[in-house]
């Protein structure tokens, strides 16, 4: 059963950075020519650097106006030249990608960032590092109402997004809270201009944060949104560090919108954070197709009505091709190979931005890995839990691996360390060891146990850990990195 699948294409990194100008049309139509042939229903675009617009708006500032001439950025010089010279030829950029996916039965989701500030005065910014547009100011409010609108009446798309999770402050984190109200209103409105544009079918959603608690630390009550028909659709996700998180909770959402007709869409980040991955641009490795494959299985299994999945590993080679096929499809998804990984907290980004409220945890969204046993706390059980959308037992006659990989530091063999998966014991299942780092194989390890004869189950699963007992000479703590979970199923029956 094919389900709506959304891709994102945030117009500069994988467009207009990248392609030297003067641009042809086919370096134009690109982002949507890219997804062709796959299960991609829908374009999403961001149409602006938080900075500027990536169109001859009416109504903000034009990305590269302010910034010209460009001091040793080449990529925005590109991305300057490239609109003009489609724009010298009489086209406007935005309408050129409108009219390529229309042409191709895509549907066009106009993507607009709501930190956007271009053309604003920056004494209208929030006061603290990274601030963008303070809306408890009524220009910025009037501001973006503008864009909106020029949006909803100028273009003939077929959805647009309000992206509230990018920057997740849109008053300053001391008067977030009390401001519920202001954006309420301001999402009201943004209701009327929708209702009264020329395009009678446009959908209007938004990006929110993952948990009803990081929605409110930041100023946003999706609850009411919902409750008073005020958006078409929601995508809960968090931009920092863009990990891939299978678990992410969307029970709250999706229950809130049960008897109403707003979608709920599960958004698939690209990335897998490792060694190494301690800032934002840190280490990445790009998620694999049975990571995508579980995170998208995962959200099926919770109820999403469809998916987004963030610009991925670019030029689109048949890895990510296929990717984009599979997760299309719920069914094809169900013995697919999976990669389940539990995200950490990694929160990225600069110390000062973190320490002013804006990381993950500080709003909310929180992990239990890393996950510290204490040497003088022996005998405490600590878990983790993830959810698993594999029906372990109805597969059993085509399934032919399941391996839990536990990535601990400091464990070593005289270390008495009670492992528990759903109540029972991992003492007895076949276990592999491998180094955990190529440049630093004394710093950790993977435990792999092969789970064939004890498996998990489809739900949420509880993975427990107790620290029983350590040498007399050794007083230092284990830390239990990373939890995943491989599944790898056959194309005939295992066993008769």
């Amino acid at each position: 059963m094919s389900s709506k699948l959304i891709y994102y294409n945030d117009a500069r990194h994988y467009y207009l950075y990248v392609f030297e100008p003067p641009m042809s049309m086919e370096d134009a139509w690109r982002p949507v020519d890219e997804v062709l042939g796959t299960s991609v229903t829908t374009l999403s675009y961001g149409v602006e650097r938080e900075d500027g617009i990536f169109y001859p708006s009416k109504k903000t500032m034009q990305f590269g106006k302010d910034r010209r001439p460009f001091k040793g950025e080449a990529l925005e010089w590109r991305a300057w030249k490239n609109m003009k010279s489609l724009e010298a030829k009489g086209l406007d950029p935005l309408q050129v990608l409108i009219d390529r996916a229309h042409d191709k039965g895509l549907e066009f989701m106009a993507s607009l960032r709501m930190a956007n500030w271009g053309g604003l005065d920056k004494s209208l910014k929030i006061d603290m590092p990274e601030g963008r547009a303070n809306y408890s100011n009524k220009e910025v409010r009037q501001h973006i109402l503008g864009v909106l609108t020029e949006l909803a009446n100028d273009y003939d798309i077929d959805s647009l997004e309000m992206d509230f999770a990018f920057v997740p402050y849109y008053f300053h984190p001391d008067e977030a809270k009390e401001n519920v109200v202001v954006m309420t209103e301001l999402i009201e409105t943004v209701r009327e201009l929708v209702a009264k544009s020329n395009n009678k079918n446009l959908q209007l959603g938004a990006r929110i944060l993952p948990t009803e608690e990081t929605n409110i630390n930041g100023g946003l009550d999706p609850r009411t949104w919902i409750k008073s028909g005020l958006v078409d659709f929601l995508m809960p996700m968090w931009y920092q560090v863009f990990e891939l998180d299978p678990d992410m909770p969307l029970d709250w959402v999706i229950q809130l919108s049960k008897h109403t007709d707003v979608e709920i869409y599960g958004m698939l980040m690209p990335h897998k954070i490792q060694e190494g991955r301690r800032s934002l641009f840190g280490q990445w490795l790009n998620a694999s197709p049975e990571m995508m494959n579980a995170a998208a299985s995962n959200f099926y299994d919770k109820g999403v009505d469809g998916l987004c999945t963030w610009f991925m590993k670019w030029p689109l080679g048949d890895n990510e091709r296929s990717t984009l096929s599979n997760i299309g499809d719920r069914e094809l998804l169900k013995y697919s190979n999976k990669h389940y990984v539990v995200r950490r907290n990694e929160d990225g980004g600069d110390p000062e931005y973190n320490k002013h409220g804006m990381s993950a945890s500080n709003l909310g969204y929180t992990s239990s890995l890393p996950l510290e046993l204490k040497y003088d706390e022996l005998g405490q059980s600590k878990d983790i839990q993830f959810y698993l959308s594999d029906d372990f037992e109805s597969s059993s006659k085509i399934l032919n691996q399941i391996t839990l990989k536990l990535q601990i530091k400091d464990v070593v063999s005289e270390d008495e360390l009670l492992i528990k998966l759903n109540g029972k014991s991992l003492h007895d299942q076949p276990c592999v060891k491998e180094y955990a780092n190529v440049t630093s194989p004394y710093q950790g390890q993977w435990l792999n146990f092969d789970l064939m004869n004890l498996k998990p189950i489809k739900g949420q699963n509880i993975l427990e850990l107790t620290l029983i007992s350590r040498p007399d000479e050794l007083e230092g703590d284990i830390l239990l990195e990373d939890v995943e979970l491989t599944v790898k199923y056959g194309s005939y029956p295992s066993s008769l």
